[in-house]
C-alpha cells in the first residue's frame, strides 16, 4: 500500500512495455533482412577496395573507419543471440572473408577489436562444429589459404594488446574451437604445414 512503491512498480511495468514494443520493432525480420543487405554490401565493397587491382593493398583497408568493422561484428554477435535462425539463412560468406581479412595486425591494429573477430567466424560453424566438407570454410580457397595464418597470427598478438591480460583468454579459448574444427578436414593440414617455422615456435610458446 506504499504509494512510493506502487509508482515505482507502475514505472517498471510502463519501462518493460516499451522495451517490449522496441524489441519488436528493431527484430522485424523485414527490418533486420534490410540491416544484413547493408552489411553484405559493405563487406563486399571493403574487399573490392582490397583486392581489385591496384588497389590491392592493405593501406587501403587501413583508411576505413574501425567503426565500419565493429558496427558488423557486434550486429552479427547480437544476432546470434536474438534472431540464430534469421542470421544462419543469411548469406555469410563475403562478411567472413573481411573479418579473416581484417584479423591481420597490418590491416587493423587496434587489437582489442581484432580480438572480437574470431567470435563472429564462429558464426559461420555448422552446428556441433562437426566435419563438413561441403563448407565454405573448407571449400573455399580463400579460407583455406588465409585462415591458419590469421588465427595463429592473433593466438600469438592478442598477447601483446593494452588490457588484453583477460580478454585475451577467451580470444583463444574461440580460436581454438576454430582450430578444432578446420583440423577435422586434411586441406588445414597442409595449410599448417606451409605455415612459417619462426611463428609456429611462437604459437607454441
Amino acid at each position: 500500500n506504499n504509494p512510493m512503491v506502487f509508482g515505482v512498480k507502475v514505472q517498471l511495468n510502463s519501462l518493460r512495455s516499451s522495451m517490449v514494443a522496441m524489441r519488436t520493432h528493431l527484430l522485424h525480420p523485414k527490418l533486420l533482412r534490410k540491416i544484413f543487405a547493408l552489411y553484405g554490401w559493405a563487406a563486399r565493397w571493403m574487399l573490392y577496395l582490397h583486392e581489385n587491382g591496384s588497389c590491392r593493398s592493405s593501406h587501403v583497408l587501413r583508411a576505413v573507419p574501425e567503426y565500419f568493422v565493429s558496427d558488423m561484428a557486434n550486429l552479427y554477435i547480437l544476432m546470434n543471440r536474438f534472431e540464430p535462425i534469421m542470421l544462419r539463412s543469411q548469406p555469410m560468406e563475403n562478411v567472413m572473408r573481411i573479418i579473416v581479412t581484417m584479423m591481420d595486425q597490418k590491416i587493423l591494429k587496434n587489437s582489442h577489436l581484432r580480438g572480437t573477430l574470431p567470435d563472429v567466424l564462429t558464426l559461420a560453424l555448422p552446428v556441433g562444429a562437426i566435419a563438413s566438407p561441403d563448407h565454405m570454410l573448407v571449400t573455399k580457397s580463400f579460407f583455406t589459404k588465409n585462415l591458419i595464418p590469421r588465427l595463429l597470427g592473433l593466438y600469438v598478438e592478442i598477447e601483446f594488446g593494452e588490457n588484453q591480460f583477460y580478454g585475451k583468454f577467451h580470444t583463444r579459448y574461440t580460436i581454438s574451437q576454430i582450430l578444432k574444427f578446420l583440423w577435422q578436414h586434411p586441406v588445414y593440414h597442409q595449410s599448417l604445414r606451409q605455415y612459417e617455422n619462426t611463428k609456429i615456435i611462437r604459437f607454441v610458446n
